[in-house]
């Protein structure tokens, strides 16, 4: 039976299945109905252990209780403000909800003109996001799911000193979204995003300031950990107005 993700499902209307681990591991052979003893068995165990480990009372609806979570322990606002060193191995849960939605990311940060790395990133191996410098060019990458990479860099390296940069997401229709760098004011790129990813985009990578860690976000261009090499000395989200896909985008299709 496909795991329930929306909607809960009436335990009572499921159908129990038995089989034989020992000759078929890969749970072939249904042999509930040639032996219907031993299932009434282990039916009767099951209950047993469930009481004894607090499994009841079942509830299936993933999306639902996962989205719940969020809404309980996420900040609420619309402004986030992040101060290097410490801000690291945050949960994508409380991190900001940015997913389909209009965001701005602001940083100030210091170069000696040879700078190299990560400002902020979400995410890792199977998608994420990630706003870095690299070979002191500002760049934005976004992971889809590792099929599509979608990077937009500055058109010029950042002059040695000081400097804040801003990363604007503009949300367009089909579920895609615009990227536009600007460095202290004057835009030096801009890119779109066709396919984004509207679930979790990991169940255990982290949302991180300066520094990527666990799996890179953007494998192909850097590998973690990848830390701001000069330094940062904050970053800011601003959030746009909430989208229906985005107060559901802690969910995720499971077949």
């Amino acid at each position: 039976m496909p795991w329930v993700i929306a909607g809960t499902y009436d335990f009572s209307k499921d159908v129990w299945e038995l089989y034989n681990l020992d000759r078929d591991p890969g749970e072939t052979t249904d042999l509930a109905a040639q032996n219907p003893g031993k299932l009434e068995e282990l039916k009767k165990k099951f209950d047993e252990e469930a009481w004894k480990y607090n499994v009841y009372p079942l509830y299936d609806d993933i999306a639902a209780r996962t989205a719940n979570v969020t809404k309980l322990f996420g900040a609420k606002t619309n402004v986030f403000t992040y101060y290097p060193p410490g801000a690291e191995f945050i949960a994508e849960a409380t991190s900001p909800p940015v997913k389909n939605r209009d965001h701005t990311i602001t940083a100030s940060l210091e170069t000696d003109g040879k700078t190299d790395g990560v400002i902020v990133a979400c995410g890792g191996y199977f998608s994420g996001y990630t706003l870095y410098v690299k070979n002191n060019v500002l760049a934005y990458t976004y992971n889809y799911f590792d099929e599509n990479y979608y990077t937009i860099r500055a058109n010029k390296p950042l002059a040695a000193g000081k400097h804040e940069i801003k990363c604007t997401y503009q949300r367009q229709d089909g579920n895609t979204g615009k990227v536009t760098l600007y460095v202290d004011g004057a835009q030096v790129g801009q890119g779109t995003i066709d396919k984004v990813v509207l679930a979790k985009y990991s169940i255990s990578e982290p949302f991180d300031i300066g520094v990527d860690n666990g799996g890179s976000v953007a494998r192909k261009v850097y590998a973690s950990p990848f830390r701001f090499s000069d330094a940062l000395n904050w970053v800011k989200f601003e959030l746009g107005p909430e989208t229906v896909t985005q107060a559901v985008d802690q969910s995720s299709a499971i077949d």
